[in-house]
């Protein structure tokens, strides 16, 4: 019989057959889905790739990888879409002004090792450098590249009743076990489940030094860069959100082509602001 994606890994080098799988999967995703976390993405040859990328790390045992690019260039959406091809459960956090290390982080990452340590659920943990509100976290998320776990976030009061609801669901690997070695037997599970995808940009002033004083982020990640579009997909973009426009079809591929002219040319004057005034500006598909 047909064998099933989870056990088949070869070269694809059939490029129309993969985009209309990719486009498969997306479709799949959204209507799984509600509509405010539906994702209307045009998969151009370039995020196929990075689809592609970030699908086989994730599927590495202990794979992880570090997206670097800036802002509005699909990295989380990807990271969505590739999750979701792996049958993958998606976690990330939400910080606010009222967020705390102690009290909303610890929690978050215990209920994300929980997700993964109790229910074996492989999971996708999408973080973004813009929600490193103190730089302690980095130090967790480097603690999760090294080890796959981090045993730290639970006091000896969770830590004991943890040990407690181990012993109580998984009475036949563990009954014979210590309190220490069910801990362990925990954390185990949770290293095989727990994947991280990192989206930083390398504008940001302290990407650098995060990566000196954090070389896990280096070392136990695998990079994927995410430059600016090509022109042909800035074009294949603008013909297919103008696709539905009335009274236009005849001059759909004209237009798209002053689009991508305008966003070309914001590129250059942002080269000359910068070399003039001595201050960025970035610009972005979305921008």
């Amino acid at each position: 019989g047909t064998k099933t994606f989870k056990e088949v890994y070869h070269e694809f080098n059939n490029p129309i057959q993969l985009e209309a799988s990719v486009n498969r999967f997306l479709k799949e995703y959204n209507e799984s889905n509600e509509s405010n976390e539906q994702m209307n993405l045009i998969l151009f040859k370039d995020a196929i790739e990075h689809v592609v990328k970030i699908l086989r790390i994730i599927k590495t045992p202990n794979g992880h990888c570090l997206l670097v690019g800036m802002g509005g260039l699909g990295r989380g959406s990807l990271t969505c879409l590739s999750a979701f091809i792996a049958e993958y459960k998606i976690f990330s956090i939400e910080v606010s002004k009222d967020y705390s290390y102690n009290k909303n982080w610890v929690e978050d990452l215990q209920n994300l090792m929980k997700l993964c340590g109790f229910e074996d659920l492989p999971t996708v943990f999408i973080f973004r450098d813009s929600q490193i509100f103190v730089e302690e976290v980095l130090e967790d998320i480097s603690t999760f590249l090294n080890k796959g776990a981090v045993a730290s976030v639970f006091n000896a009061e969770d830590k004991s009743a943890l040990i407690d609801s181990i012993g109580m669901d998984f009475p036949n690997e563990t009954g014979h076990l210590s309190a220490s070695e069910k801990f362990e037997f925990f954390l185990s599970r949770c290293r095989e489940n727990i994947h991280l995808s990192l989206c930083f940009s390398p504008v940001d002033k302290q990407f650098r030094s995060r990566l000196r004083n954090f070389p896990s982020l280096i070392n136990c990640s695998s990079f994927d860069w995410f430059l600016e579009w090509p022109k042909e997909a800035l074009h294949s973009v603008a013909v297919t959100v103008l696709g539905d426009g009335p009274g236009i079809k005849n001059e759909i591929s004209q237009i798209s082509q002053v689009f991508v002219q305008m966003h070309e040319d914001s590129k250059e004057l942002s080269k000359k602001y910068q070399e003039e005034l001595r201050k960025f500006y970035y610009v972005t598909p979305t921008s």
